[in-house]
């Protein structure tokens, strides 16, 4: 894998040596040593689009937000005080994006919080997920079509923590399950039946963190964590090859994301090409990861978290805040240059994604008292 950087370190910084080691056929691989990194790219210095927000209010809480395939409908899990013992009132609102309106909200009738969510290839489904399973809904009548409990949930000591799905609709369930052989698990799951057709646990053992996230290649092939937890986990990504079922650690000597950013992994339509955000006492830094090799480089640039791809790969949507707001960055991914920049008075980015012809980005922030979704137009 190659690994290229945008840094952000009073305008440069360094990269530490990465390593790369097998998990699961013997000893892991020893530490590579240090890359030099390639020239430093500076941004764009005038933004070449401009952009205009409108606030969409949500409720107290607010998951990821996600696309059907034409744009026309946005979804997010929404939340109104649910407690511990299951009370409160939690759905996933479905917002008109011509309007700007949600227009109902799907009850949850599990109570719970589902905050993650992705949809279907087809868009025909959607799953969102809460710590112990997820809720299938059929966009077409925007209702509850099924539950899938997390395979480690009946045992007392599965935590789910992220879902994704590659391109042939199968569901990928990433679990801290306690319980299990191995604190990192992987299941693939048939969302028509719920069945569970292969799992995977890492055989190092360790553990994942309640804001992991999980990229899978459309394949199905590989399987990409960040934000793992864990001592010797905190400069390392994971992946997985769901054909020879190992495990591999990543460092790339910073410190694997960890807050309430969603959306700090992203992989390209083809597969070839992963993003995640890692921080270190250097700075920042937006990862770029070539599947096939592990060369690092390294470019500038700044950003908080949450990341989007376009379909086509050629954008990048990146998380950003600074004292005056937060917002995010359009990146070119051929050059990394940063073709425009965008925020509003909100406190931060949790999740974000963009319509398929990138004319909006819609994102999930928090405002002073309250949840929303600032909806930027291209102008």
């Amino acid at each position: 894998m190659k690994v290229r950087s945008l840094w952000s370190a009073a305008g440069a910084g360094v990269l530490a040596a990465v390593s790369l080691g097998v998990i699961g056929a013997g000893t892991p691989a020893s530490a590579a040593g240090p890359v030099a990194p390639a020239a430093v790219m500076a941004p764009a210095a005038s933004t070449a689009a401009s952009w205009e927000a409108t606030q969409i209010p949500l409720e107290q809480s607010a998951g990821d937000v996600t696309l059907t395939p034409d744009g026309k409908k946005a979804y997010v899990p929404v939340n109104k005080g649910v407690r511990a013992d299951g009370d409160g009132e939690a759905g996933v609102a479905v917002i008109d994006t011509a309007t700007g309106k949600t227009v109902t909200t799907i009850a949850n009738e599990r109570g719970g919080f589902d905050d993650r969510a992705v949809m279907s290839p087809d868009g025909k489904s959607l799953y969102t997920a809460s710590w112990d399973g997820v809720t299938v809904i059929d966009t077409a009548t925007d209702t509850v079509r099924s539950y899938i409990p997390a395979p480690g949930a009946p045992n007392g000591g599965g935590m789910l923590t992220d879902i994704a799905v590659d391109a042939g609709g199968l569901l990928y369930i990433l679990e801290d399950a306690q319980v299990m052989p191995g604190g990192r698990w992987v299941s693939v799951v048939d969302p028509a039946t719920g069945s569970v057709i292969s799992s995977y646990s890492d055989p190092r053992g360790g553990s994942v963190s309640a804001e992991a996230r999980m990229a899978v290649s459309p394949d199905g092939n590989h399987v990409y964590i960040n934000n793992a937890a864990g001592p010797l986990d905190y400069e390392s990504f994971f992946s997985l090859d769901t054909t020879s079922r190992q495990w591999q650690v990543h460092s790339i000597g910073a410190t694997a994301h960890r807050g309430s950013a969603a959306g700090s992994i992203a992989l390209s339509p083809d597969g070839s090409r992963l993003y995640l955000w890692a921080a270190s006492g250097a700075g920042t830094g937006l990862h770029e990861v070539e599947t096939a090799t592990m060369t690092p480089k390294l470019i500038n640039s700044a950003s908080t978290g949450a990341l989007h791809i376009s379909r086509d790969g050629k954008t990048l949507y990146a998380a950003t805040a600074d004292a005056n707001g937060a917002g995010f960055m359009e990146v070119d991914t051929s050059s990394f240059s940063i073709r425009s920049t965008a925020s509003a008075e909100i406190e931060f980015v949790r999740s974000l994604t963009a319509s398929p012809e990138g004319g909006h980005v819609y994102a999930v922030n928090r405002a002073v008292e309250e949840f929303q979704i600032t909806d930027f137009t291209r102008s």
